[in-house]
């Protein structure tokens, strides 16, 4: 299988980055993300809470702790481009709040905490130059991620000035304005579907996706593996409507795949209508 070029993103260049986004977002519509923090510093001690106290959750975590990398894929089923932000807001000898297992599994998959440091993106630039590129607020694009409570957390977080809201109810509002009514996250679509279950690793593995580039926990990776298991779950699980948003792009034939016998299908007319279900996710 052809390896997908991720593209680097540093301070040095990542107006160019964007200029190029800009450029290839109408015709790449569909969009994933992921990214990568220091992980969580207060567990919370029951997740079986309501969807409120589980937001509490997760604002303590993403207000204590700085984001290190943002993994962003655009395609249209065909074409995938990926970009990998990587960000100097954590920095390691300044002590910033993490979870010392979380960090020593992202050094182990390669990131350069000292070059993220020094080289790195602050998140002030990246969020306007986001908001500049067309990404955002924009309803002719799809977004999707897997596990998105803190992926949609930390870009929250930039787009509120460094905190994020309040109220569970504000947070819900954030993300519906900035990234509008198609979002569709894999963690809470699979509940519908029998036979898929457990993390991304192993849903892709399950439908037969294959990591291309790069590698686990790197965020350009996890955000191209979670498009390209979103397009074998398209036919998989009977994801209906997107090709009336679409209907330049042949959606319910990219990629091919046959169902495969386990999967209960489900018709997804939308993406899943309440937005609070993706802090349970």
């Amino acid at each position: 299988m052809e390896d997908i070029e991720i593209r680097k993103v540093w301070a040095h260049n990542i107006v160019g980055e964007f200029n190029l986004i800009t450029s290839l977002l109408p015709q790449l519509p569909f969009i994933s993300f992921d990214t990568e923090f220091p992980g969580t510093v207060y567990p919370p001690q029951n997740l079986h809470l309501p969807s409120s106290e589980l937001y509490e959750s997760v604002k303590k975590n993403v207000n204590a702790t700085n984001i290190i990398q943002i993994g962003i894929t655009l395609s249209n089923g065909k074409t995938h481009y990926v970009w990998e932000f990587n960000f100097k807001d954590f920095n390691l000898s300044r002590g910033d709040l993490h979870n010392p297992d979380s960090i020593n599994m992202l050094r182990d998959q390669g990131i350069d905490f000292e070059k993220n440091a020094q080289e790195g993106i602050a998140s002030e630039k990246f969020i306007y130059l986001m908001l500049c590129s067309g990404l955002l607020r924009n309803s002719k694009v799809t977004w999707v991620g897997f596990h998105t409570s803190y992926d949609f957390g930390y870009l929250i977080k930039m787009l509120n000035g460094g905190k994020l809201p309040d109220h569970l109810k504000e947070f819900v509002h954030a993300v519906r304005w900035n990234f509008g009514g198609r979002v569709y996250d894999i963690k809470h679509m699979m509940k519908e579907c029998e036979g898929l279950y457990g993390g991304l690793e192993r849903v892709a593995k399950v439908l037969g996706v294959e990591r291309t580039s790069g590698k686990c926990h790197e965020a350009g990776s996890d955000s191209l593996l979670t498009l390209q298991t979103f397009f074998k779950m398209i036919p998989s699980c009977m994801i209906y409507g997107l090709e009336l948003h679409y209907p330049h792009i042949q959606i319910r034939t990219l990629p091919h795949h046959q169902p495969q016998p386990q999967f209960r299908r489900v018709v997804y007319h939308h993406p899943p209508p309440c937005y609070y279900q993706l802090i349970r996710c």
